[in-house]
C-alpha cells in the first residue's frame, strides 16, 4: 500500500512539472517514439503533439548527435544507468537548429526492466550563442595584443600581416581572410592565411 502510494505522489509530481511548460518534457518509448509531450516540448520543435507522435526523438535530433545520443540510451535500456544528462542539438520543423541540455531517466517495472523513458529540455541556444560570441571578442582582443607587441618587438610587417592573417582565419573560418601588398615595383600581391597562426621564436633585425 505504501509502494502504491509513493508511485502516485511521484506520478502526481511528474505530471505537475509536465504540465508546468517550466522545461519542455517528453514520454518516449522503447522504441524511442513520442508517447507524451508537453506544450513546451511541442513549442521548442514547432511541431504539434500529433505531428511529433508519428516520429521519434533520433528523427529530430541533429544527425552529428544521433550517435551520442544513441550511446547513452543503449547503456540505459542494459542497466548500465538508470539515466544520463547531455548537451545535445535537434533539428526544428522549419530546418533551424536549436541547442538543449538534456536529462533523461527511466522508469522500471519491479523487474527492472524499463517501461518507458521521461526526458526534459532546457533550450540554451542563445546562451551558448552569446558565450560564443564573448569568447571570439576574447579571442579578438588576444589577437590585437599579439600584433601590438610583435610591432613593438620590431618584428617585419609581412611576418606580423600573415601570421594576423592566420590568426583571424582561425577564428573565423567561414570567411575568406586575405591582404594585399605592392611591392616596390607596383606590383600587386595576394596575400592569404593557410596553416596555424604561430608567431617566430626570434625578432628580425
Amino acid at each position: 500500500h505504501n509502494d502504491e502510494l509513493q508511485n502516485a505522489e511521484r506520478d502526481s509530481r511528474m505530471r505537475e512539472l509536465f504540465e508546468s511548460g517550466v522545461v519542455g518534457m517528453t514520454i518516449t518509448s522503447l522504441e524511442r517514439g513520442f508517447i507524451d509531450c508537453n506544450q513546451r516540448y511541442c513549442d521548442m520543435l514547432g511541431y504539434t503533439s500529433a505531428e511529433l507522435a508519428g516520429k521519434n526523438w533520433s528523427s529530430v535530433t541533429h544527425p552529428d548527435d544521433v550517435a551520442a545520443s544513441e550511446a547513452h540510451y543503449q547503456k540505459m535500456l542494459s542497466g548500465e544507468i538508470d539515466g544520463y544528462q547531455l548537451a545535445k542539438r535537434y533539428i526544428r520543423k522549419d530546418g533551424s537548429t536549436i541547442e538543449v541540455n538534456l536529462s533523461v531517466r527511466c522508469v522500471r517495472n519491479a523487474a527492472g526492466q524499463v517501461l518507458y523513458a521521461v526526458a526534459a529540455l532546457d533550450e540554451v541556444t542563445e546562451h551558448n550563442r552569446a558565450k560564443r560570441a564573448l569568447e571570439q571578442r576574447e579571442a579578438m582582443q588576444r589577437m590585437l595584443n599579439d600584433i601590438l607587441s610583435a610591432v613593438l618587438a620590431g618584428f617585419p610587417i609581412d611576418t606580423i600581416l600573415d601570421n594576423s592573417v592566420r590568426q583571424l582565419h582561425e577564428l573565423l573560418p567561414h570567411l575568406r581572410v586575405a591582404y594585399n601588398t605592392i611591392d616596390a615595383q607596383g606590383l600587386l600581391h595576394v596575400r592569404s592565411s593557410i596553416g596555424p597562426a604561430q608567431w617566430p621564436s626570434g625578432r628580425n633585425d
